[in-house]
């Protein structure tokens, strides 16, 4: 969640926003690319295409070598998320993006438990509002497409 301010909204921030805004402009082109084109070689592209701007994004950035933990936790976290891409796409290809979109809020309860049980990082009052304001968003969205769809077909 988002809360710009005077202090603090800059290019990290912006960072934040041109990545969600990437996240959705493949969301909708994933579901005009043919079915021929198989899930994997689209992971397989998205994943490549993270791998280059981290790349250069690097060069503009201080190196400085981490721990062999640090390291180590990093191949997991790489397979997770080209798995979570594949399962992304695959949904995506296969159901309604009104209906799958969703269930991408179920990071943000994720990311605060993780957030406290890593950093004892609790959110503020107004992260907490925007949180609610999110979830109750998607999860309207949903009864919405539900009743939508059940009504359809009477």
């Amino acid at each position: 969640i988002l809360r710009p301010g005077a202090g603090a909204f800059g290019s990290v921030a912006l960072y934040a926003v041109g990545a969600v805004m990437c996240i959705s402009a493949r969301d909708l082109v994933t579901r005009f690319i043919p079915t021929e084109i198989p899930s994997l070689l689209i992971t397989t592209l998205t994943s490549s295409s993270l791998l280059i701007a981290g790349l250069v994004m690097a060069a503009f950035e201080g190196w400085r070598a981490a721990s062999f933990t640090a390291y180590a936790l990093t191949l997991p976290a790489g397979l997770l998320i080209v798995f979570g891409h594949y399962s992304a796409i695959r949904a995506l290809r296969g159901g309604d993006i009104s209906v799958v979109a969703p269930f991408r809020y179920t990071s943000v309860p994720f990311s605060l438990v993780v957030g406290f049980a890593v950093w004892r990082d609790l959110p503020d009052s107004w992260s907490v509002a925007g949180t609610l304001l999110v979830i109750s968003a998607g999860l309207y969205t949903l009864h919405r497409e539900r009743v939508r769809m059940s009504g359809a077909g009477s």
